[in-house]
């Protein structure tokens, strides 16, 4: 799934190997791109149809997971169905590394406390009971320990900064230093009477994900004339052929977006 395009291909495979699944009419059969969940009378009704969607394709093999202590694991939840009713809650995979952003990072305050706030939203969202909310919980607090986060978490001081008429505001960009920095800068523009005039905005700090330059060129849209694509190691060539090229570098991966200028 490391493509954009990998999802929309597992849909539309996924649609052709379960008709044959689809067609025995199981009791119930869900499924969220390549992940299906199925419920069957039988065990041995369960066994067919695994076995169905096997032979399905050469290049696919599926694997089935099998409840433990009655709860069945499904993308993000586990399930369980006693006395005609089901129960759900979170779920995390025993290979999760359960990384976050780590509360020591040089981030905001405020993005730090929406990463830890959604993870319990999440959490907390998807259960279906008191006792199995509680239980998520904890798993959700013994994660955010882990990354640094307490349980509760000191709050800077500053005041919050509503987002209403920001687009009426001049925006004061600068790289982000730290949280008392940006109070101090904010103490600057309101001491200088700007505070309804300028408002700051933090930029993040380039990471390992912005250096590397993913080699995909389907989702970049030319605005300018004249523009070609050519290959890195045939930019000397084609400057050397074409002396009126100016090139003016857009994208730079193994081909690089040019824009002609001056022909």
């Amino acid at each position: 799934m490391g493509q954009r395009l990998a999802p929309v291909l597992a849909i539309c495979f996924m649609s052709r190997i379960e008709r044959p699944v689809i067609a025995r009419m199981p009791i119930m059969y869900c499924r969220y791109i390549d992940d299906c969940c199925v419920v069957t009378s039988t065990q041995q009704e369960m066994d067919e149809l695994f076995d169905i969607l096997n032979r399905q394709s050469q290049y696919i093999k599926f694997t089935r997971e099998v409840p433990h202590e009655g709860w069945l694991p499904y993308l993000n939840t586990q399930i369980n169905i006693s006395s005609g009713r089901y129960n759900v809650k979170w779920y995390r995979k025993s290979s999760s590394k359960n990384i976050l952003l780590h509360a020591k990072s040089a981030h905001p305050e405020a993005v730090k406390r929406a990463v830890v706030r959604n993870m319990y939203r999440t959490a907390t969202g998807v259960c279906t009971g008191e006792v199995e909310r509680e239980e998520s919980r904890k798993l959700a607090a013994e994660i955010a320990s882990l990354n640094g986060y307490g349980t509760q978490r000191k709050r800077s001081g500053l005041k919050a900064y509503s987002l209403r008429n920001r687009e009426n505001m001049a925006h004061l960009r600068l790289p982000f230093i730290s949280d008392k920095v940006s109070a101090e800068i904010r103490q600057c523009i309101a001491r200088a009477d700007l505070a309804n005039d300028v408002v700051l905005i933090n930029l993040p700090a380039d990471n390992i994900k912005r250096h590397l330059i993913r080699n995909r060129l389907y989702d970049r849209t030319c605005t300018t004339d004249n523009c070609v694509i050519v290959l890195l190691e045939e930019m000397e060539i084609a400057h050397s052929e074409e002396q009126c090229i100016n090139f003016s570098v857009q994208l730079v991966t193994k081909y690089i977006l040019v824009r002609r200028e001056g022909c």
